[in-house]
């Protein structure tokens, strides 16, 4: 049986900003972010947002100093489109992970979450 762990939602950026939904390499904490465990092999992510916005998923390899993107076409991201449900699980490869939200117009309704889980299955 897993023990699932729901993060702290990310702030608002406002516009043209990045809000990072968890980050492995911050001492298990991203600005006031909880963060799960280095164990954790999922993400699901569920948000409503009033203006469009990317969700970019990636990972860094032990040495590395690069952030690789791999979600999305091309590490792209997934697009977040506005006043609709976004849903998405992620597995999380690589040593580091960081999960982030990137705007341009800066959104009035803010409703983000995230759950990690060790399990690799949905």
């Amino acid at each position: 049986m897993s023990i699932d762990t729901f993060l702290k939602p990310p702030a608002n950026p406002g516009a043209n900003g990045t809000a990072v939904v968890y980050d492995s390499t911050a001492n298990n904490a991203q600005g006031g972010v909880v963060a799960g465990n280095k164990i954790d092999r999922r993400a699901a992510i569920a948000a409503y947002l009033d203006q469009n916005a990317t969700l970019k998923v990636s990972f860094k390899a032990s040495g590395s100093v690069n952030w690789r993107p791999y979600n999305g076409t091309a590490g792209a991201g997934d697009t977040i489109t506005a006043n609709t449900p976004f849903t998405q699980e992620y597995l999380l490869y690589g040593d580091d992970i960081k999960i982030e939200i990137d705007t341009v117009t800066a959104p009035t309704v803010w409703e983000v979450s995230c759950r990690m889980s060790p399990e690799r299955a949905a």
